[in-house]
């Protein structure tokens, strides 16, 4: 299991008086390097999709050993606390000189991230595929499992870090098999699941994304949100890193997206023909697009171009976090209607959200 680098400057002890009697339990040592990783990842790109699923899933299950040990309060408490002292350094990648602590910290949640992404490889041979959660549509498969670890073990071949991550790989396979051979469900795959997703979207020639690194649900799906997700990338197509999904009632109805772009434009695509579409701040008057689409791109199976004004854009991201938008608009000849968000219901996002977005897709990379 992984060892924490001691006297780090990072981590102080008086944080972690809840865990006194437990600095050296590998439980511990989990939650704090998953914990300051992820913090660490929403201001500075340090993990991959892969990598931040894997630590999800470990983050959680320590958490919830560590809660009926020490009590939840203690855990939500200590967890807010590593938080707190990341946010405390700014929004940018510090130097590891002068910061090894942190950096320890973030090097072995990427180990530990690695190792559970590579393990499912080495599943008995007769285990061909597992799903990661009963409700999963498809499994992972076997070659998805290996493509995994081969693209992985080669990273640490010449590492410092190389017996730790085959001791953590090597030491979780036995809980995997027992899951997906009795099962056939491990949520251990979280991380090979996320990594194959990826591999899966970034070789589809469609995608409006590029080869992205990671990805953010930046609400959550079955809520009276609109879905709102921020890539990492630096090739995609139209330099697109946001996109709130826009769906209408109805098969055939005006369904779209708008997408946020690195220059900061803010563009539309609605399916059929649409005269209108306005972005409406909570008790204000709304802002609209301007209309770009050719007027003879109407019709059912055409599609309609809208990008905001700079100054509707501009005083929208002035507004309060908490101001509350909706996504409104008018087909042809008819009345406004209000976007559905992922559960369904009338849909709606946060000037918040959108900042959020647009920061955590466009953080900074730390310099090797």
């Amino acid at each position: 299991m992984p060892k924490m680098i001691k006297g780090a400057a990072f981590v102080s002890c008086a944080i972690f008086f809840q865990f006194a009697q437990a600095q050296d339990s590998p439980q511990v040592q989990i939650f704090k390097a998953s914990t300051i990783a992820k913090a660490v990842d929403e201001r500075c790109e340090v993990l991959t999709y892969g990598q931040s699923r894997a630590l999800d899933y470990l983050n959680d299950t320590v958490s919830q050993l560590l809660s009926q040990q020490f009590g939840g309060d203690a855990v939500k408490s200590t967890r807010s606390q590593l938080i707190s002292e990341v946010e405390a350094m700014g929004g940018s990648c510090l130097p590891r000189e002068g910061n090894e602590g942190l950096w320890g910290n973030i090097d072995i949640a990427q180990v530990m991230a690695d190792a559970v992404i590579a393990a499912p490889a080495s599943m008995p041979a007769e285990i061909e595929s597992c799903k990661t959660f009963e409700h999963s549509q498809t499994p992972i498969t076997r070659q998805e499992m290996s493509a995994a670890k081969a693209a992985i073990d080669p990273k640490y071949a010449a590492s410092s870090f190389k017996p730790m991550y085959e001791q953590m790989r090597d030491s979780i396979v036995a809980d995997i098999t027992t899951g997906c051979s009795t099962e056939g469900v491990s949520k251990i795959l979280q991380g090979v699941s996320g990594y194959t997703y990826r591999q899966s979207a970034i070789s589809d020639e469609a995608t409006p994304f590029g080869t992205w690194r990671n990805r953010a649900e930046m609400s959550d799906f079955f809520s009276d949100y609109y879905q709102l997700v921020a890539y990492r990338t630096d090739d995609s197509p139209n330099g697109e890193t946001v996109v709130l999904n826009l769906r209408a009632n109805g098969t055939f109805s005006n369904h779209g997206s708008m997408k946020i772009n690195r220059s900061g434009e803010w563009k539309a695509t609605l399916s059929g023909s649409v005269d209108t579409l306005q972005i409406k701040p909570s008790g204000q008057e709304g802002f609209n697009f301007t209309k770009t689409s050719r007027e003879d791109e109407g019709g059912f199976l055409g599609e309609s171009r809208f990008t905001l004004p700079a100054e509707a854009r501009d005083a929208l991201l002035a507004m309060p976090d908490e101001t509350e938008l909706v996504m409104l608009y008018q087909p042809q000849g008819g009345r406004f209607y209000q976007f559905l968000s992922s559960g369904s219901d009338p849909g709606k996002t946060t000037v918040g959200l959108l900042k959020k977005a647009i920061a955590w897709s466009t953080a900074p990379r730390p310099v090797e």
